[in-house]
């Protein structure tokens, strides 16, 4: 944690800035040296900004980063408003505020805390027809004190990720699981966002299990509808309830910033651009007659990249593309 920081010192080792992390990372997919699954890249830089927010909170409650708990609601407030910390502070009046690094310290009778510093993928495929297993305490338990969360088996139905949380009540401790449903993708659609936490919340009920789901939105500029369930203080209040009938479980959609200040959202939008045009022209090579530097007139699949990255026929980009380039193509025919 200490070197994804650049407050952090240990003698003549200093950690580098979040950002900087991001940009090498960046310079790793793109130079081809390792390469994620298909459809996991959103995933990690999703899990990625999850645990950067989640440092700034564990740096301003110890420097030494020694705990590795935060409150729920602080880190919801950051993962909301992209990392920034003075729009999180702003929304909160000066004098309902404590200060972070007290609060940190503080216990109080009923709280909600996460502890994840990493991601390992988890290949147990049981969780592809029932969660209840994602309850047992002892499993639960093992997660939160080693600070571990994990990647679901590639093509988990429904759930991408998962990491622990602890509901703490007066001296007792109950953990429960947050299920994380990522998304990365330039438009989704509001209603298919309230669908999906209605889908979670459904199978973890089934499944006997209480739980936070969470429907994660990312790289994508489309703000919440207020329709959307969104995480409040009476999210975590349901969660505190927990062994009753009535609570215990909770869904809600979270949709990352494009503009968060580790440059996270900006990074994958570059990187899935690019990756989209090669999709295209190895699958239909006959567009790159189109798009030759000597024809003037010919397409631009740059432009139309960007033009369809906001279609809303649930296309992936590169359908999408394919699209507009058909559309220019009859508008605009090539010179011979």
């Amino acid at each position: 944690m200490g070197m994804m920081t650049d407050r952090w010192k240990l003698g003549n080792i200093k950690g580098k800035s979040p950002s900087d992390w991001v940009g090498k990372l960046g310079q790793i997919y793109s130079s081809g040296l390792c390469q994620p699954e298909k459809g996991d890249f959103g995933e990690v830089l999703a899990a990625l900004y999850f645990l950067l927010c989640g440092d700034i909170l564990r740096h301003r409650c110890d420097e030494d980063l020694k705990t590795f708990s935060v409150h729920l609601d602080q880190c919801f407030a950051l993962l909301t408003n992209g990392g920034n910390t003075d729009a999180t502070e702003a929304k909160t009046p000066a004098a309902k505020r404590p200060r972070m690094d007290e609060e940190g310290k503080q216990s109080s009778k009923t709280s909600v805390t996460l502890s994840c510093i990493q991601f390992c993928r988890n290949y147990l495929r049981s969780y592809e027809t029932d969660w209840s297993s994602l309850g047992d305490q002892q499993f639960l338990r093992q997660l939160y004190t080693s600070g571990t969360g994990f990647f679901t088996f590639a093509g988990c139905p429904t759930i991408d990720a998962v990491f622990p949380l602890c509901v703490r009540k007066d001296t007792s401790e109950r953990y429960i699981p947050c299920l994380l449903s990522i998304k990365s993708r330039t438009y989704f659609a509001p209603q298919k966002a309230i669908d999906l936490c209605n889908e979670m919340k459904s199978k973890a009920e089934k499944s006997n299990i209480k739980a936070l789901c969470i429907v994660v939105v990312f790289g994508s500029s489309v703000q919440s509808k207020k329709e959307e369930p969104t995480f409040n203080s009476e999210t975590c209040s349901c969660l505190e309830k927990g062994g009753t009938e009535a609570g215990g479980t909770e869904a809600v959609v979270l949709r990352i910033p494009v503009d968060d200040i580790f440059g996270i959202s900006r990074m994958f939008q570059q990187l899935t651009s690019n990756n989209d045009l090669m999709e295209v022209y190895g699958s239909h090579s006959f567009i790159r007659a189109h798009t030759g530097t000597d024809n003037s007139s010919g397409l631009n699949p740059k432009a139309a990249l960007r033009a369809s990255s906001f279609d809303s026929n649930n296309k992936t980009p590169a359908e999408s593309l394919l699209v507009t380039l058909s559309n220019q193509s009859r508008q605009s025919p090539p010179s011979q």
